[in-house]
C-alpha cells in the first residue's frame, strides 16, 4: 500500500523565527511564515479485481498442423487469430457458429453475420439479409484478395469463428501451438461473456482509511476509469470486499470493457482519493486557531485576527479561505498575551490548541509535493 499526499512540510527551510519586535534579535517564542499556494490531496493505491465469467466462444473445424498463432489478445472483425497448414482463421462477429461452407446459395444467420463482416470492412454496400448471392461473393472475393487469402469467393467451414462481440480480447485455445497437429474440435477462442464486476478487497485498517464517498480511479492500458463505492460484504478470510460502480451506477469500463483481456481475474490499479485534491492558500495546520463559538482565525504578524474557512486539509497543511499567498501570518507565539478576536468573538490565547485538521496517517506513508 502506497500512500501518496501533497504540499506536507513545503514551508520548512523556508521560514526563520521572527521576533515581535523586527528590530530585535529572533526569539525562539514566535514563529512567522508566508501565505503560499500550494496544493494538498491524499491517496490510496490499491488493487482492484475485475471478475468476469470465461467461456468457450468457438471450436476448431480444421485439420492438419499449426504454421502461425496470433500474439495479440484484442481482435476486431476480420483479424487472423491461427492458421492450420497456412489457412488463416478469422474472428467475426455473430451469435451463431459458422459450421458449413458459405458460397452462392447459402442463406441464414450465419450469411448474415458474414454480410455484416463484409460492410464493415467496406466492400459490401448491401443488406445483411442472409441471402448468398453474386454480390456477397463479389465482396467475398475482394475480402480474401486484401488479406492474402486464397481467393474462392466461398467462406470454408472452419476459416471464421464467431465471437459475440467485438472488438474483443480473446485467448486462443490451449491446444493451439505452432507445429502441433490438430484434428478437428479443440477450443480455438476463448473469452469474458456477461457482466463484469469490480471489486475493491481491503483489510480493516485499509477500510478505516476510506471515507464512504471516496471516490476511485481505476486504470488498464490507456484507460482511467472514475468509480464509487457500492455494495459491502466480507469474504472467507474476513476481508471487505466492495463492489465498485460508475458514477452513474454502470459498468466501471464503460463502452470500454471488451479491450479488457479475457482471464476470469483481472487485477488492475486503483488510485482511491482519501482526500481530495484542492490547490489554494495554505497553512499550516498549527495555525489554524478555533473560537469558543467554533470558528476558525489566524493571526496576522501584526496582531490581527484574520476568520478564514478550512477548505482542506491534510499532512499538517490546510487549504483556506480568508487569506491570500504572501500575507504573514503566525504559527506559534508563547506570549501568553490575549490577541483580539474577529467580529467580536470571545478571546483565545495563542496558547490553546490549534484545530485538528488531519486524517489519520497510520499507515501512511507521505511524500511531500
Amino acid at each position: 500500500m502506497v500512500v501518496i499526499a501533497a504540499a506536507g512540510g513545503w514551508w520548512a527551510g523556508q521560514q526563520t523565527l521572527v521576533a515581535t519586535d523586527p528590530t530585535s534579535a529572533p526569539s525562539q517564542d514566535r514563529v512567522v511564515i508566508s501565505v503560499e499556494e500550494a496544493t494538498i490531496g491524499r491517496e490510496l493505491v490499491l488493487n482492484a479485481t475485475v471478475v468476469q465469467p470465461h467461456v468457450i466462444l468457438a471450436e476448431n473445424a480444421l485439420s492438419g498442423i499449426v504454421t502461425w498463432v496470433t500474439g495479440e489478445e484484442v481482435f476486431d472483425t476480420g483479424a487472423a487469430v491461427y492458421s492450420v497448414a497456412d489457412v488463416p482463421v478469422r474472428v467475426v462477429e455473430g451469435d451463431v457458429p459458422f459450421y458449413r461452407d458459405l458460397e452462392m446459395g447459402s442463406s441464414g444467420t450465419d450469411v448474415a453475420q458474414l454480410q455484416a463482416a463484409l460492410s464493415s470492412a467496406g466492400i459490401y454496400d448491401g443488406e445483411a439479409d442472409g441471402r448468398f448471392d453474386a454480390g456477397v461473393r463479389t465482396a467475398l472475393r475482394e475480402w480474401q484478395r486484401s488479406n492474402g487469402d486464397d481467393i474462392t469467393g466461398v467462406a470454408v467451414a472452419g476459416t471464421l469463428v464467431a465471437v459475440p462481440s467485438l472488438p474483443a480480447a480473446v485467448s486462443v485455445g490451449e491446444d493451439i501451438v505452432k507445429g502441433t497437429r490438430l484434428e478437428g474440435g479443440e477450443v480455438a477462442v476463448s473469452g469474458a461473456s456477461g457482466e463484469r464486476r469490480f471489486v475493491l478487497t481491503i483489510g480493516s485498517d485499509q477500510e478505516r482509511l476510506i471515507p464512504p464517498d471516496a471516490t476511485i480511479d481505476v486504470t488498464y492500458d490507456v484507460h482511467t476509469w472514475p468509480s464509487v463505492l457500492g455494495e459491502r460484504s466480507t469474504n472467507a478470510n474476513g476481508e471487505t470486499e466492495i463492489t465498485l460502480t460508475s458514477p452513474e451506477g454502470a459498468a466501471v469500463c464503460g463502452q470500454s470493457c471488451a479491450e479488457l483481456p479475457s482471464d476470469e481475474r483481472v487485477s488492475l490499479r486503483a488510485l482511491v482519493h482519501i482526500v481530495p485534491t484542492t490547490t489554494g492558500p495554505a497553512v499550516p495546520a498549527a495555525a489554524v486557531r478555533t473560537t469558543a463559538s467554533g470558528g476558525t482565525y489566524v493571526l496576522t504578524e501584526g496582531g490581527e485576527s484574520r476568520p478564514v474557512t478550512v477548505v482542506a486539509s491534510g499532512d499538517g497543511m490546510a487549504i483556506v479561505d480568508g487569506v491570500t499567498a504572501g500575507a504573514r501570518i503566525v504559527v506559534l507565539d508563547a506570549s501568553g498575551a490575549a490577541q483580539p478576536q474577529p467580529n467580536g468573538s470571545p478571546t483565545v490565547r495563542p496558547s490553546d490548541e490549534p484545530v485538528n485538521t488531519d486524517v489519520p496517517d497510520d499507515e501512511a506513508t507521505d511524500a511531500g509535493g
